[in-house]
């Protein structure tokens, strides 16, 4: 993977809290991060997905088949 710099602004307990776990478990604090923000973001996806979902059943939205896109986008 390639890697980036980022500068950015954190509060500072959050940065105290970053620090003291690197320490502890010996990882790099941009690991930690990284691994932070890969959990939210799948999170995030699946909070995503799931109120799709509630959004389908409760507006009775149809789903269609893989089948049905293909024809609609004539593919």
């Amino acid at each position: 993977m390639n890697t980036v710099k980022a500068t950015f602004s954190i509060p500072q307990e959050i940065m105290d809290e970053l620090n003291n776990y690197a320490k502890e478990s010996g990882l790099k604090k941009s690991n930690v991060v990284v691994s932070a923000l890969e959990m939210f973001f799948d999170y995030m996806d699946l909070k995503i997905a799931k109120e799709r979902i509630d959004e389908i059943k409760t507006k009775n939205l149809k789903c269609l088949s893989i089948e049905e896109i293909e024809k609609e986008l004539r593919l």
